[in-house]
């Protein structure tokens, strides 16, 4: 007999019958024909995994039986003829008595690895415009506690990209932004996780000049912008003094008399939706009119 095993009633007896010296009838009598009773056991699954329960399937004629249950052989204490999940872990040697009527059975088998799951990606930020660097983080669970890696692979207009971070030359106003994300456990790779589809946002336009610092009768400034979604731009005057204009791309003004500072300010527009505003003031005196 096994000590501490756990029994229970799971096959067929053999019943006799018979009258007592009274005359009446005897009660039925379970035994066991030691000839005829076999006894087998055999685990399910075969390759069980740390997040599922173990099973004891016992076969024959063999009255009640016992269990004694053993992982990396040490006894565990187990339910009759389940071991429940979370008594072991990938690689454990689990094993399995089965005792009855004198006879015992065992069964034994390792167990299996875990995938991991991703339980969620985070991506940020979560708006972002043309030129802006995006970054991932993802949280995943393992039930074997393995180390895990994860594999970033971003999708721009159906270009792959590698790595947690997206470097922002390769984000453009209007593609369409993908992320899967997989985690290794060194050895299975859990399901893909998708995140949603995101569409950078139109950057509006930059100034990259400057007024001239000085000028004489005439005022003449080159004006330079820069868009990041490669969107052409045009210059419009929103502020400025009677006679000053653009031609182009410069600004000009042909001062003609007076003094004071006046307060000049210009637009930069894509044409997308996206501008910019640029302000400054000019100094007009004695001097700049006595150098005519």
């Amino acid at each position: 007999m096994i000590k501490g095993l756990c029994f229970l009633s799971v096959a067929i007896a053999l019943l006799s019958s018979g009258c007592e010296k009274s005359g009446g009838p005897e009660k039925p009598e379970t035994r066991i024909d030691t000839e005829m009773a076999t006894l087998s056991v055999t685990l399910t699954p075969e390759r069980p995994a740390a997040g599922t329960d173990v099973k004891a399937v016992v076969s024959g004629r063999a009255g009640d039986v016992g269990f004694l249950w053993e992982v990396n052989g040490e006894e565990v204490d187990a339910s009759g003829d389940t071991l429940g999940k979370g008594m072991f872990r990938k690689d454990d040697v689990i094993r399995v008595t089965a005792e009855a009527g004198g006879m015992e059975a065992a069964d034994e088998t390792v167990a299996a690895n875990t995938p991991p799951s991703i339980l969620s990606v985070r991506i940020r930020p979560e708006a972002f415009s043309a030129g802006t660097e995006i970054s991932a983080e993802a949280e995943g669970h393992d039930p074997d506690n393995d180390l895990l890696r994860y594999d970033f692979v971003w999708s721009v207009n159906g270009e792959r990209f590698y790595g947690e971070i997206l470097p922002g030359k390769q984000v453009r106003r209007g593609q369409d932004i993908s992320l899967r994300v997989v985690a290794f456990d060194g050895d299975d790779e859990s399901e893909a996780f998708e995140a949603r589809v995101i569409s950078a946002k139109n950057s509006p336009p930059r100034f990259v000049s400057s007024p001239p610092a000085e000028f004489s009768r005439v005022f003449i400034y080159e004006v330079r912008a820069v868009d990041p979604d490669g969107d052409d731009v045009g210059f419009s005057l929103v502020k400025g003094p009677e006679g000053m204009a653009f031609k182009g791309n410069r600004l000009e003004w042909d001062v003609k008399s007076g003094e004071g500072q006046p307060e000049i300010v210009i637009s930069v527009d894509d044409g997308n939706g996206g501008s910019s505003l640029q302000t400054f003031r000019l100094t007009i005196g004695r001097e700049e009119q006595d150098a005519e």
